[in-house]
């Protein structure tokens, strides 16, 4: 059972004759249970076991932070996943996947809320929450409203939204559109990847396949158009093949294509930091500061190339400058002790943050001076719940 929960095996691998074959080798006396006990049995009983575990430790846990998602399956079915955040007695951050349920109804602000908190009472930690981080659909805030929790937007999901309405200017979305194209044409058609595969063994370079978009992730497109410039040449030596191919790139639309891989690569490496399994609310700021430095040092020579930094730009300043005005992620900037006031862009909100926090070392009836929160790690922990 550890191995298929671990694994994410499926349950006919105890009926699998290689599998068979090596737990016998371990041991010729072990009976594997039936596909049907791994599965209605042995399960649930691993499943309960958990349940208790978690409910003994969140019972311990003064504070939590949880984040949440929806999504719809290919048949239409709509899920959430709750996922709570917690700091336990020895300081190490600790992550736990509450459920993945399924939503019934509408995803209202209203239902959403509903199903939020029978979770929250299954797991005992309805009190517990001092922030929801979710996307900054109207429907999630609305729920977080229902629930009198405070809502804090996904910095992930802020910074997709930047970069695909950048994409959508007319002087980018062309040659985006170009790049799909023909990526579309060599991954449905057998005699294009032949000739793709052959022209890049006749170069000497190493076998590469070409990487489609997709349309929710805005790294999909950075992805396609660097695989596009990489194998530049091999594609115009195929497509020189191919009387239906489309055009490949010129020389000016890969020194464009340059331009846009080189401003959106700050984004790649923010989207990194973000998908750390140790990402806390300190770093949007930081990583807004580092982003905007970026993108204002960049010269492009292209029209498409101002373009897309100028919408990338405005971008940042509407999706991404609010997070140094919010609650949360101001005082988890302050009290990082990996972080220094620099980390903020502007002068007045490291003093509006600092007040702030003096305003919550007072309410939780603290005598200790902010210098002194950030570098006690005990105490640091406390205000930062």
């Amino acid at each position: 059972m550890q191995l298929i929960t671990t694994d994410l095996q499926p349950f006919s691998i105890v009926e699998d004759d290689g599998f068979k074959a090596f737990v016998h080798a371990l041991d010729p006396r072990y009976i594997l249970p039936s596909k049907s006990t791994v599965r209605d049995k042995l399960l649930f009983e691993k499943y309960e076991s958990g349940v208790s575990k978690l409910k003994e430790i969140l019972a311990e846990i003064e504070f939590v932070a949880v984040t949440t998602d929806l999504w719809s399956s290919r048949n239409a079915d709509g899920f959430m996943t709750i996922t709570c955040h917690y700091v336990d007695n020895s300081y190490n951050l600790v992550s736990a996947v509450l459920c993945t349920c399924q939503i019934q109804g509408n995803h209202t602000g209203e239902n959403i809320a509903a199903a939020l908190l029978e979770k929250f009472q299954f797991w005992g930690i309805e009190h517990k929450i001092v922030t929801i981080v979710g996307d900054s659909a109207a429907n999630m805030i609305c729920a977080c409203n229902v629930l009198k929790i405070k809502h804090f937007p996904c910095f992930a999901h802020a910074m997709n939204l930047v970069v695909q309405d950048a994409y959508k200017h007319p002087a980018v979305a062309g040659l985006i559109a170009q790049c799909k194209r023909l990526v579309s044409h060599f991954r449905h058609s057998n005699l294009a990847k032949e000739q793709l595969n052959k022209a890049q063994e006749l170069l000497g370079m190493k076998q590469l396949k070409l990487l489609q978009e997709c349309p929710t992730r805005w790294n999909s497109a950075f992805n396609m158009m660097i695989r596009v410039k990489e194998v530049a040449d091999a594609l115009t030596m195929a497509v020189s093949k191919l009387p239906n191919a489309p055009p490949a790139p010129s020389l000016e639309e890969l020194r464009i294509l340059k331009e846009f891989c080189e401003m959106l690569q700050c984004f790649e490496e923010a989207k990194k930091k973000c998908s750390s399994e140790r990402i806390t609310g300190s770093l949007p700021i930081p990583i807004t500061t580092e982003i905007y430095s970026c993108l204002t040092e960049m010269k492009p020579a292209s029209s498409q190339g101002k373009a897309l930094l100028e919408e990338l730009i405005k971008g940042v300043k509407a999706r991404l400058f609010p997070y140094e005005e919010r609650t949360v992620s101001r005082l988890a900037t302050l009290l990082d002790p990996r972080l220094r006031k620099e980390a903020f862009r502007s002068a007045s909100n490291v003093q509006q943050s600092e007040i702030l926090l003096q305003q919550e070392a007072t309410r939780y009836h603290s005598k200790i001076s902010p210098v002194c929160i950030t570098y006690n790690k005990t105490r640091l922990l406390r205000c930062h719940s």
